[in-house]
């Protein structure tokens, strides 16, 4: 399967950490930039 990667949404520091756990409890993997 080849890498890609996409935007899902742009988010709250809040908001963007409660979906990255919740992409993460189902096995996707995720992380964030421009956190500041």
């Amino acid at each position: 399967m080849k890498n890609e990667f996409i935007t899902l949404a742009s988010l709250t520091y809040m908001r963007a950490q409660l979906l990255s756990a919740r992409l993460e409890q189902e096995g996707i993997e995720s992380f964030m930039t421009n956190v500041n």
